[in-house]
């Protein structure tokens, strides 16, 4: 638990062992850990709080970190990540590499509330990968 020592006075977690089960414990606040995720909306029913950062881990596709998103992205988990596909118009990262993937493939708008792309005028699918 971060930087609490071992056997704090505010905190008991205890198995019986002679019962052969464990028993999974969540602590959902306490003051002696810190205030979580409050600041982060407990993140957003899409994420687990890491307390000792104060930070959500999010759930594939809002926003974790696997996903391949836009900067604009809440830290929240309380926005859709949209589909990935390679950019139309980018730089070469590597000799080998042409094109990076980008949400919407770079050529549309996101709708975080549902997840999806919408498309510049001339493209089209799913990741704005066809033309």
């Amino acid at each position: 638990m971060c930087s609490i020592q071992q056997n704090y006075d505010k905190i008991t977690i205890s198995t019986d062992a002679a019962l052969g089960t464990v028993t999974n414990v969540q602590v959902i606040h306490t003051d002696a850990v810190g205030k979580g995720c409050r600041d982060h909306g407990n993140c957003n029913g899409h994420g687990t709080c890491d307390y000792c950062t104060e930070s959500c881990v999010c759930d594939k596709w809002y926003g974790h970190v696997d996903d391949i998103m836009g900067d604009d992205i809440q830290k929240d988990c309380s926005q859709r990540v949209c589909p990935a596909g390679y950019a139309w118009g980018s730089l070469p990262t590597s000799s080998s590499d042409g094109h990076e993937l980008m949400e919407c493939s770079g050529a549309g708008n996101f709708d975080r509330s549902r997840g999806v792309c919408i498309c510049y005028p001339g493209f089209g699918g799913a990741k704005c990968e066809r033309r």
